[in-house]
């Protein structure tokens, strides 16, 4: 006999205070009183536990409504769930599915595209740079002057070097391309003109850094430490870093861009050059 069917035919029989019954068997007064109660209604079978499942879930839903919300994506696919739930509470009122629900729906059918999601740069500077600079080649700048179109329509990329003691520029020059390959060949030549700096500082982009590599380091700059140099970078999004190399970026806007020539070109060299 369960205790249940046994509490309740003792408290029918009185047999003991009701209030005892229930000390006796662990349970409240109300829970003793329901019990009767579901005997009496429905006898033993009223003594069994009831499932404590939700008799109804928010998140079930026709197939028919399934396919209404199907429908209208397909008629307007940029739409996301809370657009699509006004339209459904147009004509279903407040029974309208959950703007969640509408949007497992969506991934159920496939109709969500999976978010792609952006890899994170893992060599990007989040300090400033610090570099003693107590003399010449103790730290070289590099950078390329945002492109301009020529005066013969040739688009102009000049790629500038200046030492951080000095200011002297040490590089300015028109490239075909903006690559190592394109590059190299001018370090090549400065370094055996001038000698090889401590160190170098550019930005994160290419072709002096690569943040998805160890390090930071792209073909060029992985090529700098193996000389023996230190490599630096700007922080992204902080021109400061390099304020002195911006600022001889104005001047040859001034100068050059504002006259449309080239610098450097095969017909005018700089006075860089050796």
């Amino acid at each position: 006999m369960s205790l249940r069917k046994e509490f309740v035919l003792r408290a029918l029989g009185k047999e003991a205070p009701f209030s005892a019954l229930c000390r006796h068997y662990g349970v409240s007064r109300k829970t003793g009183y329901k019990w009767l109660r579901r005997f009496k209604a429905e006898g033993v079978v009223g003594l069994v536990s009831e499932s404590r499942r939700p008799k109804t879930s928010p998140t079930e839903m026709t197939e028919a409504m399934k396919a209404e919300i199907v429908r209208l994506r397909q008629a307007h696919p940029t739409w996301g769930g809370k657009k699509l739930r006004i339209l459904l509470m147009k004509s279903h009122g407040e029974r309208a599915p959950a703007v969640k629900t509408i949007e497992r729906v969506m991934r159920e059918y496939g109709l969500i595209r999976a978010r792609r999601w952006r890899v994170r740069s893992v060599a990007v500077p989040v300090g400033a740079p610090s570099v003693v600079v107590d003399g010449p080649n103790d730290l070289w700048t590099v950078d390329f002057k945002g492109w301009w179109h020529t005066a013969d329509g040739e688009r102009c990329d000049p790629l500038t070097v200046r030492d951080g003691y000095s200011q002297f520029v040490l590089a300015l020059r028109a490239l075909p391309k903006t690559g190592t390959s394109a590059v190299r060949p001018v370090f090549e030549d400065r370094f055996r003109r001038y000698g090889l700096p401590k160190a170098i500082q550019s930005d994160n982009g290419p072709p002096f850094a690569h943040v998805l590599s160890l390090g930071g380091l792209s073909m060029l700059s992985a090529w700098w430490v193996a000389l023996g140099i230190h490599v630096v970078r700007s922080r992204p999004g902080c021109p400061q870093d390099n304020g002195g190399h911006e600022r001889m970026h104005v001047d040859v806007c001034l100068d050059l861009q504002a006259r449309q020539e080239p610098p450097c070109s095969p017909s005018r060299r700089d006075s860089t050059s050796g």
